[in-house]
């Protein structure tokens, strides 16, 4: 009985240990946080240049969410896999039949052009689907033999000859 004590002992005294460890190794540096703390008051410099009709609250508010999230990470920004996670989630807002589609850009497929500063980037991707078969042409029509058309028959009586021409006219 002692032993299985010692053991759980062990485990619960290195997992409280790595408990203890694991926010430090997580946590900002000096210089992270002296730039942290530059963004943030520059952040908020801005919120109060604000006119009186904008909203300095939600600009402040912002400002503070973001200060509290890069003091969380870090300055590091997302990994090259959780932006790609990301994207493959959005996908999932699409129809069925778009998703495919949908990831395939995701994952970088396409041609993007625009860009975020001039209000957004356009994604395309050309995709060729074949048309449906022709329906068979319709059948043709019997061919009944034609009856040759009898020949013009020829003008009774010629024309008159023309009115002789009087002189001086």
């Amino acid at each position: 009985m002692s032993t299985s004590f010692s053991v759980h002992s062990r485990t619960w005294l290195a997992t409280a240990v790595f408990a203890v460890c694991l926010p430090a190794a997580w946590a900002v540096t000096p210089s992270e946080k002296a730039a942290i703390e530059a963004a943030y008051k520059s952040d908020r410099a801005a919120c109060q240049a604000l006119s009186p009709n904008q909203d300095r609250t939600s600009c402040l508010r912002d400002a503070g969410a973001h200060r509290a999230q890069a003091l969380r990470q870090g300055l590091r920004g997302p990994t090259a896999a959780e932006l790609e996670r990301n994207a493959l989630q959005r996908c999932k807002a699409h129809p069925p039949a778009d998703q495919a589609r949908c990831e395939r850009m995701a994952r970088g497929e396409g041609q993007v052009s625009g860009s975020v500063a001039a209000g957004g980037t356009i994604r395309e991707l050309v995709t060729q689907e074949p048309l449906p078969p022709m329906p068979a042409p319709p059948p043709p029509m019997p061919s009944t033999p034609m009856e040759p058309t009898p020949p013009a028959a020829p003008l009774s009586s010629p024309l008159p000859p023309p009115a002789p021409r009087m002189p001086g006219g």
